[in-house]
């Protein structure tokens, strides 16, 4: 038997050959470009209103971040790499204490929005979303 997959587009996809079991159920986040772009405002706004807001790396890869979010095709790659150097700037406690909580949500959004490329930064982030 053969099974020709196209083109799917979901939160959650399986493609099992044979049986699957799931416990506990499954779900997908799915974020739009336009609700990428309002995290990348919000992002601003939140550490324009923290104590972070003189840490130049801080604000540079904010900066970045927002100018590539308002291109017609945002490079995920880029907001990656630009979302990976700001966690890093803040990834001490007292950090987030200063950045305020306010700024993981926006972080939360874009790197879901980032998929695959996301991941590793989700991991970085404090368990407050």
């Amino acid at each position: 038997m053969t099974f020709n997959i196209g083109s799917q587009t979901g939160g959650v996809i399986n493609n099992v050959a044979g049986n699957q079991t799931i416990s506990g159920g499954q779900y997908g986040v799915t974020v739009s470009s336009r609700e990428a772009r309002q995290a990348a405002d919000d992002l601003v706004e939140a550490l324009g209103g923290s104590q972070l807001r003189s840490n130049a790396v801080v604000v540079d890869q904010t900066a970045q971040i927002q100018a590539e979010m308002r291109a017609a095709e945002p490079n995920k790659g880029k907001v990656a790499a630009c979302l990976d150097k700001l966690i890093n700037a803040i990834s001490t406690a007292e950090a987030w204490a200063k950045a305020g909580a306010a700024v993981v949500r926006p972080i939360w959004t874009l790197a879901k929005w980032l998929g695959p490329l996301g991941a590793p930064i989700l991991g970085l982030l404090p368990g407050l979303v």
